[in-house]
């Protein structure tokens, strides 16, 4: 579960998007009306997604376990798998040689039964939803499931405490400790086997029943026991005490400071902290290291590396926030000035961008998909960039700013070829109304069911940002259509009854979610990681410190965490050493990570979708040192496994035309002499939709700039 689901916000950051407007409805002769819903907003990262529209036998993943409801035994079923012995069995076909899947099964090693809960509305009313229910109160199981566990057990009114120790042949255990519903309870757990090598633990009412110690064929022992071995007692004086949600708190503006205050519950919640698993990004930021209890008590997630077991009713990080300064929505900051581009350089920028003002803007990006039709707009965004940053022509950047506008205007006053946008009131956000109109839930990638939000809303958000830099009156017609999208991806504001928190942020896992309505036995999951980096450039053109400092947190954050789980250098140890020569996961779920993409199985295009869009932001996110392992040490070096150096170099299309543009922030004079070599000979280059060629030029041309100032400044 999302740390923001049931959750609060705190802090210097946490306020809405815009002062002036605060709680404003979307605008209905803008956003159509959709149907009432009474609850606040809900996030769609969470749990309840699965639990209230997936498939009854999906599985949730609070982290380290996957948990599944099992709808003919009436039997909630909390699973893990322990260290990586799990992955030697779990691989899938190989890519040119290299495991191409990898994750944990969703096995079932422990089943808690509750004879009442029938259906899934008896399981999902345990999640505090507001379900229409008749369930008694006098015998249930509920669970309070955070993304994150020490562990999973049942919660009662609790005034005693019995334990189990489940140990299997494999050398893992299971701890479960029993506490009574009320005073005098008599109520105690059987140990039942439903079938090899499950075992259920079943509530039993008032009926007495005695432990006892058993065994099968698989050499399980089920017994009490009472051995205090160093992590078990750790457990031990960790019971009593759970988390149910957190409080996500900032630290001041540009201070880079965020905690997760865990909000407990629990007959010992006001004298112990809770335990709770922390993933890799967590401990490698914790302001206070020593909330890792030692000695270290490690568990294994699904996909995201080793977990450490915390104490601690407060998490507190730090971020170096600081990094991002010089990053903006210019291309050419340099420490000393503005820099002084190569004179043959810029006459071929300038030629390459008197041919492309002639394009025809408003048909090039007037199309039927909010996806592509924004990537069109934020190429025309970047021309802008180029034209005037760059380029360095007034005259000429204002008749691509001019052209850029008409083509945005459109879609501000909702009249594009596209579906026209509405306020949908159920899950609280703004969807394409085509879904309501073919009931495809699959159009345009699922935007009607809150797939992709972040990846489409951010190109307009940052076409938005460079229109408004270049002539800021143009800001008062387009304000409110671009704050009610940053509402609908990144609302910041917990009292805005319009939209939930942070719609595709993900505070825990440290990155955002591509998964909107749709469910998947896999958990959640994203492709790209590269498309969603575009409010800082908005707060920066429209002179919001909090916005931008809220940005620069998240960023900060998104860096750290994608270095970990996305970008797979060889010193990575969050994935399988045989999977992380694939340098990028391709899609990664909550349980699996599966090198292809939804669209292609090939390998430029599974390395491009992490790199889109090119901007100035590009840089911080990813390093030179992991682009050039991607770029060289993709696989071994033989011919079969086509390295990414293999395949960009080719400019056989628009996927590869990108691979080889961002590998200049390694080598931009190796890039640029490559694209100037084709032009010359009269060659094509093959251009991404989202990608002009003046761009490609611009931006090496100002990288080899960047590059010379850093090596002078030893940097």
């Amino acid at each position: 579960m999302s740390v923001l689901q049931g959750s609060q916000v705190d802090g210097d950051l946490f306020a809405p998007v815009d002062s002036q407007r605060k709680h404003a409805a979307p605008p209905l002769p803008l956003f159509g009306q959709g149907c009432a819903h009474p609850q606040l907003p809900l996030h769609i990262s969470g749990t309840v997604v699965t639990v209230l529209s997936g498939p009854i036998n999906d599985p949730i993943y609070p982290l380290p376990y996957a948990m599944a409801f099992l709808d003919g035994d009436s039997v909630l079923s909390p699973s893990r798998r322990q260290g990586f012995q799990a992955f030697d069995w779990t691989w899938h076909p190989t890519f040119h040689g290299i495991p191409k899947i990898f994750g944990p099964p969703v096995g079932q090693e422990l089943i808690l039964q509750s004879g009442i809960i029938q259906s899934r509305y008896g399981f999902a009313v345990q999640f505090e939803l507001s379900l229409p229910t008749n369930l008694s109160s006098k015998s249930r199981i509920s669970f309070p499931t955070p993304e994150e566990c020490a562990n999973v057990g049942e919660e009662h009114h609790l005034y005693g405490f019995r334990k189990h120790r489940i140990g299997y042949s494999d050398g893992s255990i299971w701890l479960v400790y029993s506490l009574a519903q009320q005073a005098g309870c008599t109520s105690h757990l059987n140990l039942q086997r439903l079938r090899p090598p499950i075992w259920v633990i079943q509530e039993l009412g008032l009926v007495s029943s005695n432990l006892v110690k058993m065994s099968d064929h698989y050499g399980r022992q089920l017994e009490e026991n009472s051995h205090r071995e160093s992590e078990e007692f750790v457990y031990d004086h960790g019971i009593g005490v759970w988390t149910h949600a957190a409080t996500l708190r900032s630290g001041p503006m540009g201070s880079g400071q965020y905690s997760f205050d865990w909000i407990t519950g629990g007959p010992r919640c006001n004298s112990v902290a809770p335990l709770m698993f922390a993933l890799p990004h967590h401990t490698e930021a914790l302001s206070d290291p020593t909330i890792v209890v030692k000695p270290e008590i490690r568990m294994q997630s699904r996909v995201t590396g080793v977990m450490r077991l915390c104490r601690a009713a407060r998490w507190l990080f730090k971020e170096n926030v600081a990094d991002l300064r010089r990053y903006g929505i210019k291309p050419d900051y340099l420490p000393n000035g503005p820099p002084l581009y190569d004179a043959l350089k810029i006459d071929l920028l300038r030629q390459v961008m008197v041919k492309e003002i002639d394009t025809d803007f408003d048909a090039e990006s007037d199309l039927d998909s909010y996806y592509f039709s924004g990537k069109k707009l934020a190429k025309q965004a970047l021309q802008c960039l180029t034209a005037s940053s760059i380029l360095q022509d007034r005259d000429l950047a204002g008749k691509f700013v001019e052209k850029t506008k008409k083509s945005f205007d459109k879609f501000c006053r909702n009249r594009s070829k596209a579906a026209p946008l509405v306020y949908e009131n159920t899950w609280k956000g703004i969807i394409s109304s085509s879904i309501l109109r073919t009931g495809n839930r699959n159009d345009d990638f699922g935007n009607g069911v809150y797939n992709d939000h972040h990846f489409h809303y951010a190109y307009f958000i940052h076409t938005a940002a460079v229109l408004v830099y270049h002539d800021h009156s143009y800001l008062h017609s387009i304000r409110d259509y671009v704050h009610d999208l940053i509402r609908d991806v990144n609302n910041s504001d917990q009292s805005d009854p319009y939209f939930p928190l942070f719609r595709n942020f993900d505070w825990f896992l440290g990155h955002s979610l591509a998964t909107g309505l749709d469910t998947n036995i896999d958990g959640k999951n994203q492709e790209s990681c590269s498309e969603d980096a575009n409010v800082k450039v908005w707060a920066e053109v429209t002179q919001n410190p909090r916005l931008g400092a809220l940005a620069d947190l998240q960023l900060s954050l998104f860096k750290r965490s994608v270095n970990h789980y996305y970008f797979m250098q060889e010193a990575n140890t969050n994935a399988p050493a045989c999977f992380k020569g694939n340098r990028v996961p391709g899609i990664l779920f909550e349980n699996k990570a599966d090198y292809t993409t939804f669209f292609s199985n090939e390998k430029d295009a599974i390395h491009m979708i992490q790199v889109i869009p090119i901007t100035p932001i590009t840089s911080f996110i990813r390093s030179p040192e992991f682009i050039w392992q991607e770029w060289i040490n993709t696989g071994s070096p033989t011919e079969n496994t086509r390295q990414v150096c293999q395949i960009a170099t080719k400019l056989a299309n628009g996927y590869q035309t990108l691979l080889l543009t961002q590998y200049g922030i390694v080598d931009p004079n190796y890039v640029y002499n490559i694209f100037v070599k084709k032009l010359w000979m009269g060659q094509e280059i093959p251009l991404d939709d989202g990608l002009s060629l003046s761009w490609i030029l611009g931006f090496l041309i100002n990288q080899i700039e960047l590059n010379k100032s850093e090596e002078k400044n030893g940097c």
